[in-house]
């Protein structure tokens, strides 16, 4: 059985999207299963239609690596190098590490949006 995650929000750095909401369901391996991801900002449309193209019914932590290696825009990142950063801290999140204490420049890290979790069958 699947059951839906809250959803994950993320403030990316040196991008022009102010934000990423990612979108989980969690599988009867408790592992996150990337559903998609919204963004805020004055960002590229085609980017991230690609980008859930990619990560769409994929567990977070396979795409992770994939997606940092995807190449360099502006300010040393791209929209898949902080993609995967917010995936990273997602999988963290939801194993229970507290990471607060680890990004002091990122400020919030990523948080929950406080929905209720839902089964999916």
């Amino acid at each position: 059985m699947t059951t839906r995650s809250k959803p994950q929000s993320y403030k990316p750095q040196g991008i022009c999207y102010t934000q990423f909401v990612i979108n989980f369901d969690v599988d009867e391996n408790n592992d996150l299963i990337c559903r998609d991801v919204r963004t805020l900002g004055d960002g590229c449309k085609g980017m991230i239609s690609t980008l859930n193209c990619i990560i769409k019914n994929r567990k977070a932590k396979d795409v992770v690596s994939e997606l940092e290696n995807l190449g360099v825009c502006k300010n040393n990142t791209s929209c898949a190098m902080e993609l995967s950063k917010a995936l990273n801290e997602a999988i963290l999140v939801h194993s229970g590490v507290d990471i607060t204490q680890l990004h002091s420049k990122r400020k919030p890290p990523i948080t929950s949006l406080g929905l209720s979790i839902q089964s999916k069958k």
